[in-house]
């Protein structure tokens, strides 16, 4: 009988190991759910107020969940746009607006994935043609 060689542990250790990880599998226990979103609790101190020819509405932002969890702030950009669509003073756009950019820029809103252009080429003698993103041959005459 041949004796065990120190590669022949190694290779039974390793499989040994690989067929635990695989059997213990990952994520939790049970069904897969969908992530979801945080539903803070209901406002309790809502308020009415007549303003010119509007009505003001004030209220204290909900801080919970309705399962006890912390809320997180209300988001800057959305705080920022508020402001900025209320104030009538340039000076102050336009600081929000420089703000609005930071914000834009460190909490990444939006990434680009690519831009497209559409190139067409049409007869002279075909008419009606209708502009759009994608090919439309409706109405189109033949002169």
């Amino acid at each position: 009988m041949k004796p065990k060689t120190r590669r022949n542990a190694s290779v039974g250790f390793d499989s040994a190991l690989l067929i635990l990880v695989l059997a213990a599998g990952c994520g939790a226990p049970g069904e897969p759910r969908p992530p979801t979103p945080p539903v803070p609790v209901a406002i309790t101190d809502l308020t009415a107020h007549q303003a010119g020819e509007g009505v003001q509405l004030t209220f204290t932002l909900p801080t919970k969940t309705i399962s006890g969890d912390p809320l997180a702030k209300p988001p800057a950009i959305e705080v920022l746009r508020l402001k900025m669509a209320r104030t009538s003073d340039l000076v102050e756009q336009k600081k929000i607006a420089v703000q609005l950019q930071r914000l834009a820029i460190d909490e990444v809103t939006v990434i680009p994935l690519g831009e497209r252009s559409i190139i067409t080429a049409t007869r002279k003698n075909v008419r009606n043609q209708v502009r759009a993103a994608v090919p439309v041959f409706w109405n189109m005459t033949k002169s």
